[in-house]
């Protein structure tokens, strides 16, 4: 198994998503919303060659060794997000990767197989911090061990 330290990841979701899935009305809003966030991300990760970036149902994961590279791309996704009336919450955090998708144990896998290619604790931090039910609205949180880069800072 493939690990690095000190990896930065982006973990971000679409607000309200449980709801829309849930409610007939807007049902199908909610599956475009979430073809168009997918749509987001294969572009951007396009033009952000060095951040590996997945996602499933509504959820974003980027990580990066590259401060800038994630502050930038999580920026970008926000930005393009509100342009389309689509509101994300979401969490930068450090820590451990692993990135299982060669992991031998599992490239035998069949082919209706699908795994999960990150885990470590700076996910399970980033996502953790995305959760949190003390502030509402559209946010992203970031954690303070990360340094933000300063064409990122407010002065």
């Amino acid at each position: 198994m493939e690990q690095s330290l000190g990896k930065i990841i982006l973990f971000t979701d679409i607000l309200g998503f449980a709801y829309d899935t849930r409610n007939p009305t807007v049902q199908f809003e909610g599956m475009l919303k979430q073809l168009d966030l997918f749509l987001m991300v294969k572009n951007l990760s396009s033009k952000y060659a060095n951040i590996i970036s997945f996602t499933f149902s509504d959820t974003v994961v980027a990580v990066s060794d590259d401060n800038e590279q994630i502050f930038n791309f999580a920026k970008e996704l926000f930005r393009q997000a509100w342009d389309k009336n689509i509101l994300l919450r979401g969490a930068i955090a450090s820590g451990t990767f692993y990135d299982l998708r060669n992991e031998p144990s599992l490239t035998n896998a069949p082919k209706n197989f699908i795994t999960m290619p990150i885990i470590g604790d700076g996910y399970t931090k980033a996502a953790q911090m995305e959760r949190t039910k003390t502030i509402k609205g559209c946010r992203l949180f970031i954690d303070l061990a990360i340094n933000i880069p300063l064409s990122h800072r407010k002065n």
